[in-house]
């Protein structure tokens, strides 16, 4: 073996036993198929692995135990079946994640109410934001995953709950309203009771995500039995 070779294989070996004693790494998958390893030193750090055309964001703390966080690293993967898939690369100005991290971080500068109307079988946020700046990334973030679903992507392909959107984003209409430069209303409506029912529990989905941040994004969400009764016919269709 060429002494070259030698030396950097020691190298590489040195930098990953580095890495690996640090304590929070993150191995992601990029599009050539490679693996890299990179490090961080604060613990809920969120990444992005692009591959195929797919995403994911993984929030990611130092020891990387929780189950959750490794399926979705694992998991979710693009093409049908998987993540967003070929449609993600043309939702938004910005790669699928970019938006998510930011709103991460900020989760506590947004102000948040939702309303249910059964008679109508319509759900509408009210969200404020702190800046103008991150209501425009609010309202991205929310038409590239509304994007993402419309192009046979599932946000999230391990979670339960966003699974059912997936599979009911036919029946959901969504609309984005900015009523002015920090303000943002959420119209969702669904065409059926199994629809609104997930309109309902993917809200509850999100207003973890406004209260904790990434710890919500740690959990796995399950349906409930009722909401399954009611989603059975769609959810055995096909």
């Amino acid at each position: 073996m060429p002494g070259n070779t030698i030396l950097a294989i020691v190298a590489i070996t040195a930098l990953l036993s580095v890495t690996l004693a640090a304590g929070a790494y993150y191995i992601t998958s990029q599009n050539t198929g490679e693996t890299t390893i990179t490090t961080g030193p604060e613990r809920g750090s969120i990444i992005e692995t692009v591959e195929d055309g797919g995403y994911m964001v993984t929030a990611v703390e130092e020891s990387i135990g929780d189950e959750a966080l490794r399926q979705d690293q694992h998991r979710n993967r693009g093409g049908p079946g998987g993540g967003p898939g070929m449609g993600a690369r043309q939702c938004g100005n910005s790669p699928p994640g970019v938006y998510i991290r930011e709103l991460f971080a900020n989760h506590d500068r947004f102000q948040f109410n939702y309303t249910l109307y059964d008679e109508n079988m319509t759900l509408v946020w009210i969200i404020i934001a702190e800046t103008p700046e991150l209501a425009e990334t609010l309202a991205s973030h929310i038409e590239q995953m509304e994007c993402i679903l419309e192009n046979g992507g599932t946000p999230r392909r391990y979670d339960p709950v966003f699974q059912l959107e997936a599979k009911m984003t036919p029946y959901i209409e969504t609309e984005v309203i900015m009523v002015n430069e920090t303000t943002i209303k959420v119209v969702k409506t669904g065409e059926n009771q199994c629809a609104y029912e997930t309109i309902k529990l993917h809200a509850e989905v999100v207003e973890g995500f406004f209260t904790t941040g990434v710890e919500e994004a740690r959990q796995i969400h399950p349906i409930p039995e009722d909401v399954q009764e009611i989603c059975e016919p769609y959810l055995n269709d096909g």
